[in-house]
């Protein structure tokens, strides 16, 4: 599929896809880290647990402010690539629902590990916030602020501008560096889902 507009639209769109799967990934890693997986938990995932994890619960301000951070960037993302002949309620639906389901599918996922505990109350905020996102996107573009990025034209970006970038990331992602036992579960993948 080749993608339609000026070269700068064009690069513009290439890097916001890179964007969003970089931050995809990057909330699957936050979301599952450390990463013990255990798939007799599913087995043994009784009606009360999903009672339990369908009420709402108050969650700590630590994980409120991660849960509406984590999708911001995921919404604006979102509401950036989808078509703008769409109009505006249709796109923040359409981040509004794909906010929802990326959620749902880390908190289904969740069951599956020891130290993460799934909830309703996850769910909805993640879906709140990439709403929001959505909203302050079509916001901004509607009172005139766009993206540039004249960088993108060129074959090579700006080396200080990436060094940046990756900088922040490797600060913010800190605490989710691998350690010595992910590095054992990547060499022995049966015993990293408990098979």
């Amino acid at each position: 599929m080749r993608i339609r507009g000026t070269p700068s639209e064009r690069a513009l769109r290439r890097a916001t896809v890179w964007l969003l799967s970089f931050t995809v990934l990057f909330m699957f890693y936050a979301s599952l880290y450390p990463f013990d997986f255990h798939l007799g938990r599913l087995s043994a995932f009784s009606a009360d647990d999903l009672a339990r994890s369908l009420t709402w619960r108050r969650p700590p301000r630590s994980d409120l402010i991660a849960n509406l951070l984590f999708y911001l960037p995921f919404g604006a993302l979102v509401t950036s690539l989808t078509p703008r002949r769409w109009g505006a309620v249709r796109r923040v639906l359409f981040t509004l629902c794909a906010g929802t389901l990326l959620s749902l599918l880390i908190e289904c996922i969740q069951v599956t590990t020891s130290t993460r505990d799934p909830s309703i109350t996850d769910v909805t905020l993640n879906a709140l916030s990439a709403g929001v996102a959505a909203l302050l996107a079509l916001s901004a573009r509607g009172l005139g602020f766009q993206p540039a990025l004249p960088e993108l034209r060129t074959a090579r970006p700006d080396v200080v501008a990436v060094l940046i970038v990756v900088l922040w990331i490797a600060s913010h992602a800190a605490p989710f560096m691998p350690t010595t036992r992910f590095v054992w579960y990547f060499s022995n993948p049966g015993r990293a889902l408990d098979w």
